[in-house]
């Protein structure tokens, strides 16, 4: 029998605080049916955190609080190809995110990613990995698989566009789709950020040129600002999840919670 795509076991991360809900539970329908990540309310509470270490955790989930308030993160968009049977394509468009807006979220992105900054999600992981391997409590102890699932995911996120991943798992599934070797995989989400960031939204320098020449196609650069905002969207969500656990390791409450 074909599998079913279930939907999503756990409330949205932080469709509260949006705009447009129904975006979140959109995206978390796709990162579901993909990973079936372990829901991250139910993470137990991690003892031994030192000050410092509860306040620098206290701060990337902050910083995916506001980030999911990102007008960004409610936007829902579509690509449209346009063929010809003599010319092949001739026009490529797509539901454009304001100038600003895509810029004050790419910077907030850039706080929530960060792999060695305060209150990135790179210095989160580590010192929420750390606490629960030193644990001896079972619950605890037991929850190092949970914090490796999610690390594995944010791994292929950051490798691979979601919907590209969850085509091949439903053909595999036999649920509709494509085989993998009938998919553009284009660029991966990192090469996007980064060219998108370092050659136009927060800097203009190491990746200036790669932008350039993307420009000069405009039909293939209009399809890589689509799947750029995609993969924004992809790994946000990924790090809002992950908020979602941060503050279950805190031991806050539901009351508590941002």
């Amino acid at each position: 029998m074909p599998r079913r795509i279930d939907v999503v076991k756990f409330p949205p991360p932080y469709a509260h605080r949006a705009a447009n809900p129904d975006a979140f539970s959109f995206m978390w329908m796709k990162l579901h049916y993909v990973f079936n990540l372990p829901d991250p309310y139910a993470f137990p509470t991690v003892d031994g955190f030192a000050e410092d270490e509860r306040r620098e955790l206290a701060r990337y989930v902050a910083n995916c609080a506001e980030l999911a308030e990102s007008s960004l993160l409610s936007h829902v968009g579509s690509l449209t190809i346009k063929y010809s049977s003599d010319d092949g394509v001739v026009d490529v468009t797509h539901d454009s995110t304001a100038k600003d807006a895509l810029r004050g979220a790419s910077v907030l992105f850039r706080l929530v990613a960060a792999e060695s900054e305060t209150g990135g999600f790179g210095r989160t992981r580590r010192i929420i990995e750390r606490r629960v391997a030193t644990s001896e409590t079972p619950p605890v102890a037991d929850a190092l698989v949970v914090t490796k699932t999610w690390r594995a995911a944010r791994g292929k996120l950051s490798a691979r566009m979601l919907d590209n991943i969850a085509n091949e798992k439903m053909f595999e599934d036999g649920i509709g789709g494509f085989p993998a070797d009938t998919m553009n995989a284009g660029s991966s989400p990192t090469q996007l950020i980064s060219m998108f960031d370092y050659g136009d939204l927060i800097h203009q320098g190491r990746q200036l040129e790669a932008f350039e020449k993307s420009r000069e196609d405009p039909h293939g650069h209009s399809r890589a600002e689509f799947e750029h905002v995609g993969a924004l969207l992809q790994l946000s969500h990924f790090y809002l999840g992950y908020a979602v656990l941060t503050e279950s390791a805190l031991g806050r409450t539901p009351e508590q919670r941002l």
